[in-house]
């Protein structure tokens, strides 16, 4: 069975020339291996563990169908590159900013032209979060995400602050090296009263949205 692309963020659903964001669950189907390049084959191959090569492959073979439906290009020639930061690029289509995210099965992907973009997505999931705080929030802005999260093992607040951040910091091109520390998200948006705020960081402006899926969590970034 082939995957669902479900639009995101008001989005419309993927046709040609189409550009916005998308969240899917990966299908039960194996990968079409003649859709993934010698790169992306090495990758899983060097994998150990079987169930997660076989989860890698359906990963990269549904975003390349996906970017091929979008683009209107063939899966098998489409060409996905990353620079020193580890961010995807199209060099075929330079214009074109792209940002993929995966979870535990869960996927996403967002294109847009001309405007840097960043997306994150997160299974909820069993989770020592509270260690995480200290990596990626000040005490300040961790205390509220403690209070917003509780004590349970899955805290919405948590998953919502790292996919926020993480999408952020995918728009500015630098991913997590760039400090998930150094974005501070408003506190309306840690206690979950807004799914949608603005934000400035190294001098630039990102619209940032959220969505909650069934089971996961979604963010995007976009250059204003």
């Amino acid at each position: 069975m082939s995957p669902v692309f479900h639009p995101v963020f008001c989005d419309v659903n993927p046709a040609p020339g189409q550009f916005g964001a998308w969240a899917w669950k990966l299908s039960e189907t194996k990968a079409i291996d003649a859709a993934l390049s010698a790169e992306e084959v090495a990758r899983i191959s060097a994998m150990a563990v079987e169930p997660k090569r076989n989860e890698l492959a359906r990963s990269l073979g549904e975003r390349r169908h996906l970017l091929a439906m979008l683009l209107g290009y063939a899966a098998a020639d489409l060409r996905i590159a990353h620079d020193n930061n580890g961010k995807p690029y199209l060099p075929h289509y330079p214009e074109t900013k792209l940002s993929l995210s995966d979870s535990n099965g869960f996927n996403a992907l967002a294109l847009s032209q001309n405007r840097p973009v960043g997306i994150d997505i997160e299974h909820y999931r069993p989770l020592a979060w509270e260690p995480m705080l200290a990596m990626m929030s000040v005490p300040g802005e961790a205390e509220q995400i403690k209070r917003a999260s509780g004590e349970g093992t899955q805290p919405a607040a948590f998953f919502r602050c790292w996919t926020a951040k993480e999408a952020i910091l995918k728009a500015a091109g630098t991913g997590l090296k760039g400090g998930a520390k150094r974005v501070a998200l408003p506190s309306n948006y840690i206690v979950g009263q807004c799914n949608r705020f603005t934000l400035s960081h190294d001098g630039v402006t990102y619209q940032v949205e959220l969505e909650e899926l069934e089971q996961a969590v979604c963010a995007r970034a976009i250059q204003t």
